[in-house]
């Protein structure tokens, strides 16, 4: 049980990290629309709209992230069953990063107007997609499982030693 907590706990952290990133992201992209249109974005304006949107939007993208990162996490473990040990990192980053594409791509899709103007362009939603590195990463590093084997078990899996 104690470890199904730690695996909880583990993933909202990654999910608030990358929430809060990907806020970050959001928020920079929109700002730089701005710029392009011609709007006075000041540096100060910068910060204040950057912190202001991170604590009134950041719940929603925690929200967003984490459920991409219970996807992400769920694929990843799957595919550790079948690959060796030293992938684990790059497994989990690679899988957080394809599972908030999938969603941002999937809320691109359903919603008729974008929900996320930060995903609207191919760009956004690869570099809003890209901020999963950070949770994949933590996840992998908060998350480690005690030791693993050197070698498959004769059904090809990796096991824990």
């Amino acid at each position: 049980m104690t470890a199904m907590i730690r695996t909880i706990r583990t993933l909202l952290v990654a999910a608030l990290a990358t929430g809060a990133i990907a806020s970050i992201v959001q928020t920079q992209l929109n700002l730089g629309e701005l710029l392009r249109l011609g709007a006075p974005v000041t540096s100060s304006v910068r910060l204040w709209t950057t912190l202001e949107d991170l604590a009134r939007f950041g719940p929603v993208m925690f929200g967003i992230a984490a459920a991409a990162l219970l996807l992400a996490v769920l694929a990843g473990h799957w595919v550790l069953r079948f690959a060796p040990p030293s992938w684990r990192r790059f497994v989990f980053i690679a899988a957080s990063v394809c599972g908030l594409a999938f969603v941002f791509w999937l809320m691109r899709s359903v919603i008729p107007m974008p929900a996320l103007p930060g995903t609207r362009t191919t760009v956004g939603l690869g570099l809003m997609s890209l901020t999963g590195i950070v949770g994949g990463w933590l996840y992998a590093r908060l998350n480690r499982s005690s030791k693993r084997s050197d070698s498959p078990d004769a059904g090809g899996r990796w096991r824990e030693a």
